[in-house]
């Protein structure tokens, strides 16, 4: 009887907890830093018109993702957005550089839940830059825009996958009019 009673009061307390956490509450503001990983591919353009674009590279690296902002309704948050990838490419002659992506802009994000936990759809547009890392004669910016799904597991964490792609018109490629790259993101993100 001893221990029907204790595994009962051991599940009464889990069904507590269980439901603290599924009626968490967000808190008015907004303020995430993740960590994670990207993969890039970069494209460009030429202004003959048999030329429909070729890629320039792709390469695998590191992300990060900052936001800051405030939470519209319980659902929708509209944020200041920093978000910054680090990886190699082959610059096509063995060698490999190390190359970045960086977004700066706006964004809001809808999640399907008032509490956490709670998937969401995020989105955002703003400011691009694409370049090598090590080197100032290839730095290109421009207009881009992110798209993507979240899953908020708790008050302080979730997991973010996002498409980012930007174009620029100042490409460093003689005759191309245009680069522009696409990079997928997963990111853990700690709010606060």
């Amino acid at each position: 009887m001893y221990q029907i009673t204790r595994l009962l009061c051991l599940c009464v307390l889990l069904l507590i907890a269980g439901v603290a956490m599924a009626t968490e509450t967000r808190s008015p503001f907004l303020l995430s830093v993740g960590l994670g990983l990207n993969a890039t591919s970069v494209d460009a353009g030429s202004n003959h018109w048999y030329d429909y674009g070729s890629t320039l590279g792709e390469g695998t690296g590191g992300a990060f993702d900052f936001k800051l902002g405030v939470f519209a309704t319980p659902q929708i948050p509209i944020f200041y957005t920093l978000k910054v990838t680090a990886y190699d490419q082959n610059d096509g002659n063995g060698y490999w550089q190390p190359y970045h992506t960086v977004f700066s802009g706006v964004g809001a994000s809808y999640y399907f839940s008032p509490t956490n936990p709670s998937f969401y759809l995020t989105g955002g547009v703003g400011a691009t830059q694409w370049g090598v890392s090590d080197s100032s004669s290839i730095d290109t910016t421009g207009a881009g825009g992110f798209v993507g799904l979240g899953y908020a597991f708790s008050k302080h964490f979730a997991i973010e996958g996002i498409i980012m792609g930007g174009e620029s018109s100042d490409s460093y490629y003689y005759d191309t009019p245009y680069s522009r790259f696409t990079t997928t993101m997963i990111t853990l993100n700690a709010m606060l």
